[in-house]
């Protein structure tokens, strides 16, 4: 990426945030957390702190960076390297990305690409350029296909936190990440005080890892009635009971666990000193909004779309077609388009494109 599309991306995320720093969501105590920036060189500084959330309002609006992070810990000196910090706890967080969720899209929108050779390609990614050996660079996209299976396992997840641990609604906050995921914060304090290992103990749970192999599930299942079950050996049991007579009971099961089970990032619910992209800021890849979902009718292409829609003259190496806010954009192939800024910073990220 040129100085030229560096500075105009910078300005750009500014100038949202300048309009926009009512939409950035502070977590509580926040002289206590740990802050990061990534500027559009992809280069990351952490370890930093703010007393309050003007001071840090203030500072996003002079650096004007890619990304903005915040630890889901609390520590005592949030500015001193790890193991000096004294951490005091953290909330619950749980990741789920469409990239660990099988799905037939991906060959419509996840593309690579070669500079050395402007080969190019879908996915499947290649190791390295099929035509000259040299390596590529790889592109994922999304679509209302993936996000929603995504968003589908985030309600499951949800549904498990409710339903088994007892969470109240009001204290779980789903994210859309931005890119191709979403992020659950927990802030229930029975979660605040919890080791790795318990956390991953938790994650193990939700997607049903810890459960005992099919053939045990189903003498469980069929020894006990169903006042005597709960939680997945409950949920399971309600599955046999719907499908009965299509096929044997632990096949069933087998079934059941390989399809239905929610699929997250363990490391990241276990990790007590990850920090995460900052709730109401700009994705580094795509501009788009990690926005807070509260409905049924979220729309990955249209509700986190919120840079400006003035139009911007770029010079395109390779972009294949795409779609934002209803509209249609390429396929681009070495020439020079005047798009909207919101579609502009896709291509330009990807290290495809450059402001003219």
């Amino acid at each position: 990426m040129d100085e030229k599309t560096k500075l105009f991306l910078r300005n750009l995320y500014k100038k949202y945030y300048f309009k926009h720093a009512q939409k950035i969501v502070f977590p509580p105590h926040i002289n206590e957390r740990e802050i990061g920036y990534m500027d559009f060189e992809g280069k990351m500084v952490r370890h930093l702190s703010f007393k309050n959330e003007g001071e840090f309002m203030a500072d996003i609006l002079k650096q004007g960076p890619a990304s903005v992070f915040c630890s889901n810990a609390r520590y005592e000196n949030p500015t001193l390297p790890m193991d000096e910090k004294v951490w005091k706890g953290a909330e619950l967080i749980f990741d789920i990305d469409a990239d660990q969720i099988e799905t037939n899209c991906r060959n419509s929108h996840d593309f690579w690409f070669c500079m050395s050779c402007s080969g190019h390609g879908r996915s499947p990614f290649p190791q390295t350029c099929p035509l000259c050996g040299k390596g590529i660079i790889k592109i994922t996209g999304r679509c209302n296909t993936c996000i929603g299976n995504a968003l589908k396992h985030a309600n499951q997840v949800i549904s498990i936190l409710k339903d088994d641990f007892g969470v109240n609604r009001s204290e779980i906050k789903l994210y859309f990440s931005g890119n191709r995921g979403f992020h659950i914060h927990i802030f229930d304090n029975r979660f605040f005080s919890l080791n790795q290992d318990a956390r991953l103990e938790i994650a193990l749970y939700i997607t049903g890892e810890s459960l005992p192999p099919p053939k045990a599930l189903a003498i469980n299942i069929i020894t006990k009635s169903n006042s005597e079950i709960s939680g997945w050996l409950k949920r399971i049991s309600n599955h046999i009971k719907n499908e009965k007579g299509r096929t044997n009971t632990v096949r069933l099961i087998t079934n059941y666990i390989h399809n239905s089970l929610p699929k997250i990032d363990h490391q990241v619910t276990s990790d007590v000193h990850r920090i995460f992209r900052l709730a109401g800021t700009l994705h580094n890849r795509t501009g788009f909004l990690k926005v807070e979902v509260t409905g049924d009718d979220f729309d990955p292409n249209y509700d986190p779309v919120v840079i400006d829609e003035e139009a911007v003259k770029i010079r395109v190496k390779y972009y294949p077609s795409f779609n934002i806010k209803g509209e249609h954009f390429g396929p681009f192939k070495e020439e020079e388009i005047k798009i909207p800024a919101y579609a502009a910073v896709q291509i330009l990220t990807s290290g495809l494109g450059e402001v003219c």
